[in-house]
């Protein structure tokens, strides 16, 4: 059995790459909410304003 390469590039040409640089339309799926930065600086007593930036 052998492996042959119809073409020189991959089938997978037509996908976009989404980064935490460039995260275009997905950003607002990612991240925290405030409520989830609230409760993450009380139980790290850190200031909520600092943490949320």
């Amino acid at each position: 059995m052998s492996i042959n390469r119809v073409e020189s590039q991959s089938a997978m040409n037509n996908f976009i790459e989404y980064s935490m640089i460039t995260p275009r339309n997905v950003a607002r799926f990612f991240g925290f909410t405030k409520d989830e930065v609230r409760t993450l600086s009380s139980k790290f007593g850190m200031d909520f304003d600092d943490l949320e930036k």
